[in-house]
């Protein structure tokens, strides 16, 4: 059987439809892979800020119970609470609001 160019130009179109379409189901699978990626990490940074308010939450709570009581037990509490508070300008007012209550 005889090749002809009109059979080896339909051959390369089909060839090159082909080869378009595994390259795009490749691009389409990494960016659904990065796009996950880029969820997860979403997620943890969220999780983590939920985390850091409720440690803050605690500490702020210990500190109030300290200024109502001030006994060496409430205070001991909230220094611990606030030595787990991660974030230096809020730990900082807290440490002050307790100095104010020892005072």
């Amino acid at each position: 059987m005889k090749v002809t160019k009109k059979q080896i130009g339909i051959t390369a179109a089909i060839v090159l439809v082909l080869a378009g379409g595994g390259v795009t189901v490749g691009v389409v699978n990494h960016n659904n892979t990065v796009q996950a990626k880029q969820v997860q990490e979403q997620k943890a940074r969220e999780a983590k800020i939920k985390a850091e308010k409720a440690v803050e939450a605690t500490a702020i709570k210990a500190i109030e119970t300290a200024e109502k009581n001030p006994t060496d037990q409430n205070l001991k509490a909230a220094d611990e609470a606030v030595a787990k508070v991660t974030n230096e300008k809020t730990k900082e007012g807290l440490l002050n609001n307790i100095g104010a209550i020892r005072a």
